[in-house]
């Protein structure tokens, strides 16, 4: 099986296309663990 490393240089470019990159799947994330909390109770 083949690994894809991507390198992301946060230096250059634009602050918020970094900051959502990482952004994202925090919230995509956090959504889910609130379905999940609200389907067990």
């Amino acid at each position: 099986m083949k690994y894809i490393m991507k390198n992301r240089d946060l230096t250059v470019g634009s602050i918020t296309g970094g900051l959502w990159v990482f952004a994202v799947p925090l919230m995509l994330g956090n959504i889910m663990q609130q379905l999940y909390i609200l389907a067990d109770t």
